[in-house]
């Protein structure tokens, strides 16, 4: 769960809290959008019955959930999970990049507050390469649905990385039309 606002934690614990009991295995990453608060995350895992770590006490920990209160370490963190969780879109804050976890093929999830990036959230889910929650619920059972069939998650994360495939030499084939265009008014 990535830049993660409050209203937002309280959620992803009670999700994680659910999805445990099925599958034993989980752990869970949530990296606040504000670091500040990685002790306070760490106490409400507590009050969830999750054992909780946090990456700025340094190296690992015991407990199903670490918690990232460190900064740049995000986007390359998104490459361990199976499914992606975009934070400050269960709660009115515009959302954050859907595309850091998609570059890594994963599927992503969001909520509806996505204004920041709302094309790529659209294109995301035309595609089919992430999944729009709007409550505890929902999140739920998506992940639950694909953490239960592994295929369907490698096909949704294509579908994620599809978006990123398709886009690739988008600034390079801007780049040389302004060209063109400055060249034919002789201003290159």
């Amino acid at each position: 769960a990535g830049s993660t606002h409050r209203g937002e934690e309280e959620i992803i614990f009670t999700v994680f809290a659910k999805l445990v009991r099925t599958f034993a295995n989980l752990f869970l990453i949530v990296a606040p959008r504000d670091v500040e608060r990685g002790a306070k995350l760490a106490a409400m895992a507590a009050q969830h019955g999750l054992s909780a770590f946090r990456r700025s006490q340094g190296g690992a920990g015991e407990g199903s959930v670490l918690i990232l209160d460190t900064l740049g370490e995000l986007a390359s963190v998104y490459a361990l999970c199976d499914v992606a969780f975009i934070g400050g879109s269960l709660v009115p804050q515009r959302g954050h990049n859907p595309l850091e976890p998609a570059v890594y093929g994963k599927p992503v999830f969001f909520g509806p507050y996505m204004e920041d990036f709302a094309e790529i959230s659209r294109d995301l889910l035309a595609l089919d390469g992430a999944r729009q929650v709007h409550d505890a619920d929902d999140l739920c059972a998506g992940i639950s649905l694909l953490l239960t069939d592994p295929a369907e998650r490698e096909r949704v994360g294509r579908q994620a990385k599809g978006l990123i495939d398709s886009r690739r030499g988008v600034t390079e084939a801007h780049i040389a039309l302004i060209r063109k265009v400055l060249a034919r008014e002789g201003r290159e």
